[in-house]
């Protein structure tokens, strides 16, 4: 280092050096213990963003993103809205991806530091495209404008292998025309994902009329319709009968029946499923099909009710949030006698995730009435502790804000 420096120091007085003379000394030092040459390059941009907004408090964000209440994160972000994060937990957060209340709490600040580093954001890496992943260039299309997006995906259509093709194919905003060509693609998967497409964005297309008029037959199809879709428990034909409900657009909410009524039912769920028809999720649901993912499809009222008006469903309460005050009761008295009962694991799965469904007002009143002394007490301990862990949690956050 003292070889270093009046080499570095030469000529100073005559021509200013512009950085940190000892810094740089320093560097270069270790570059060269390294077998380095370190070469010149541009300080990143000074950081200049300012953001008027009031600070969010820092120390129950720091807990969720230590990992343990991750959970929790989208309820704090909901909180806290018009609010910033506090600038030291934002690459934390950054490294969890995105999400629209995510970003706007990290606001400007953020999106100055994930220009700073592509990892944290992606899609102002072009490089994305060229050399990520199938997954990652799929979600990079979907961040791109729709003619832009199309113009790439015609220009490497042709090279890609099937399930890329499949991938991009659902990534880029419908069009019609091409979704049509798609579906005499040599890959089934392709084909699947042209057809769900069509199905769902373009019901009066060709394809659609198609599909109507053999569904309309109520039979099974000459021919298998080779979208390589399986379903449990049916024979060969009923199979292609599923397949022609799975990808037809659906119409009005109309119960199936006869000969073929669960090949008809077991397609039609797939096809709400793709189509995002709520109203076909609601009544498929009452008609006693068991589908998450089509309670998912129901908005807060008609899931709230469904569940309100049936017996105990303790994967569909954790999927549900929040509980409406009658909902919470009914959920309160069934748990009090289901710990009571022999171990259910399914049940006791689902508890911890009941803990976001209650109000926080609740917590005294659920710290109490627990079966403790009961035989079956000690399998359900567990899971109830999880659940109030969660509640009594959240109740922090509540009154974190609330002292604010």
């Amino acid at each position: 280092m003292d070889e270093l420096l009046p080499v570095l120091m030469s000529g100073t007085q005559r021509r200013p050096f512009a950085g940190d003379v000892l810094a740089e000394a320093a560097l270069r030092g270790l570059g060269a213990l390294a077998g380095l040459t370190l070469e010149p390059c541009e300080p990143p941009l000074a950081d200049e963003v300012v953001d008027a907004r009031p600070l969010a408090a820092r120390t129950l964000l720091e807990e969720i993103l230590e990992g343990d209440r991750l959970d929790c994160l989208q309820e704090w972000l909901a909180l806290w809205r018009g609010h910033r994060m506090h600038p030291v937990l934002i690459p934390r957060a950054l490294e969890l991806g995105g999400g629209p209340l995510l970003k706007e709490s990290v606001g400007s600040r953020g999106h100055w530091l994930a220009l700073q580093n592509p990892e944290w954001q992606p899609s102002f890496a072009s490089e994305e495209w060229e050399t990520g992943a199938a997954p990652a260039r799929a979600q990079w299309l979907r961040r791109q404008e729709p003619a832009h997006a199309w113009e790439l995906l015609r220009a490497t259509w042709k090279d890609e292998n099937a399930e890329t093709r499949a991938l991009l194919l659902e990534a880029c905003p419908p069009e019609e025309a091409f979704l049509e060509l798609a579906l005499g693609d040599r890959s089934k998967g392709v084909r699947l994902v042209a057809a769900r497409l069509l199905a769902r964005h373009f019901p009066e297309s060709a394809y659609a009329r198609r599909m109507g008029e053999l569904l309309r037959a109520g039979q099974p199809p000459a021919e298998d319709p080779g979208f390589a879709l399986s379903f449990k428990g049916l024979g060969e034909k009923a199979g292609w009968l599923a397949q022609l409900a799975a990808l037809t657009p659906l119409g009005p909410f109309a119960e199936p029946s006869g000969v073929w009524r669960e090949a008809l039912l077991q397609g039609l769920v797939q096809a709400a499923c793709w189509q995002q028809r709520a109203d076909w999720a609601l009544g498929l649901l009452r008609l006693g099909v068991e589908s998450d993912e089509l309670v998912e499809l129901l908005d807060w009222l008609e899931r709230d009710a469904l569940l309100l008006a049936g017996g105990a469903r303790w994967g569909w309460y954790a999927r549900h949030r929040p509980f409406s005050p009658a909902l919470a009761l009914k959920i309160r008295q069934e748990l009090f006698v289901l710990t009571r009962q022999r171990h259910e694991w399914a049940a006791a799965q689902a508890l911890p995730a009941l803990g976001h469904g209650f109000s926080v007002d609740l917590l005294a009143e659920l710290e109490q009435g627990w079966p403790e002394g009961g035989t079956q007490w000690r399998y359900w301990s567990h899971a109830v502790e999880k659940m109030l862990a969660v509640l009594s949690f959240r109740q922090r956050m509540h009154e974190e804000k609330r002292l604010s």
